[in-house]
Order: C-alpha cells, then sequence, then structure tokens
C-alpha cells in the first residue's frame, strides 16, 4: 500500500504522518493564500485611493496664480507619472488574483470589484484632464479680457490725473493752491490708488 513502507525486517506505516504533513501543508498554504488576499485588498485600496485624489486634484479649481501653475505642471505629467504606473500597478494585483484563484482560494467579491474598478480610471483622469485643460483656457480668457478692460480704465484715469497734476503744476498763487488743496489732495490719493493697482 502506498501508506506503508516495507524494510526487510519491519514494516512502516505512514498514513498517520503523511496526514499529519498534508493537513499541515494546507493548513499553511491557506495562511499565505489568507496573507496574499489580505495584500490584494490593501494594494487595490490604496491604487483606487491614488487614482481618486488624483482626479480630484485635476478637478479642484486653482486658488490662485501659484496653484494655477502647479496644476498645469502636474496635468502635463500625469499620464507618465501617475497614470502609467498605476496601472502597472493594477495589472500586479490582477497577476494576484489570478494566482489566489488557481488554488480555489475565494477572494471577497468587494476586493475583486475594487481591483477591476482601478481600469476605469485612466479614462476618467484622461476626459478630466481636457475638462479641466479646456476650463482652464477658458479662464485665461475671460482674466485677459478683464486685464484689457482694467487697462483701459487705468489709462483713462492716467490720462485725466495727468492734466490735473498739470493744471496744479500751472498754479502760482498761493492761496489760490491753498484754497484748491482738497482738489490737490483728493488728486494725490487717486495717483496713489493708481499705484497701487499696478
Amino acid at each position: 500500500s502506498a501508506s506503508a513502507l516495507d524494510f526487510p525486517l519491519f514494516q512502516l506505516q505512514c498514513e498517520d504522518i503523511i496526514q499529519e504533513l498534508s493537513s499541515t501543508a494546507y493548513k499553511l498554504a491557506g495562511e499565505c493564500l489568507e496573507r496574499v488576499t489580505d495584500s490584494i485588498k490593501q494594494r487595490a485600496e490604496s491604487i483606487l485611493h491614488e487614482w481618486k485624489a488624483t482626479y480630484d486634484k485635476i478637478k479642484t479649481p486653482p486658488k490662485d496664480e501659484d496653484e494655477l501653475a502647479e496644476l498645469k505642471d502636474f496635468m502635463a505629467t500625469v499620464e507618465r507619472a501617475i497614470s502609467k504606473p498605476l496601472m502597472a500597478k493594477t495589472r500586479e494585483v490582477h497577476r494576484q488574483c489570478e494566482m489566489v484563484e488557481s488554488f480555489f482560494h475565494a477572494i471577497d467579491p468587494d476586493v475583486v470589484l475594487s481591483t477591476f474598478l482601478s481600469f476605469q480610471w485612466p479614462l476618467a483622469i484622461t476626459l478630466a484632464n481636457g475638462e479641466a485643460e479646456h476650463a482652464l483656457e477658458r479662464e485665461k480668457i475671460q482674466f485677459m479680457e478683464e486685464l484689457e478692460r482694467e487697462k483701459v480704465v487705468f489709462w483713462q484715469d492716467m490720462t485725466k490725473y495727468k492734466e490735473d497734476l498739470q493744471w496744479v503744476e500751472s498754479l502760482n498763487d498761493y492761496q489760490q493752491a491753498s484754497a484748491l488743496a482738497p482738489k490737490i489732495d483728493n488728486l494725490h490719493q487717486n495717483l496713489q490708488r493708481a499705484r497701487d493697482r499696478v
């Protein structure tokens, strides 16, 4: 029999030893597969979190020029620096899932779902990138139009201030100048505000 070994003077019964070794091996394999499954779950969640953080960063409008410059740099490198590495990690997690399933070890359906959800994110990131570029271009055009309007108003004010300054310089009578002091003071304040606007 396969569970007994025959020697010249005796016979060794191995059935209990084989059963104990087999049981221990299955238990150890189950523990290893459970650890791999836990690793898959953690990595899948981490990958999904990175995808969402990337998407949110692209979709969040910048508050100032520094954030705008940072966002543009981020958007320019998102494909190479984030999407491709995350897709490589996702494929690796899928290979681990296939390995675990090849041993008929069950994986939580939510974990399987989260590994597959990662495949939708590259397209979502690409679309968000395109929408953000379009929105930033639209904001840039609006900003340039507003700047042009402010520039026209500024030069109109400066022309008026220049005329007022020439008029003040033409005053040669002290009494007349002191009577017009409030107007001159107002001109001074307007010039200060114009300088601050620039």
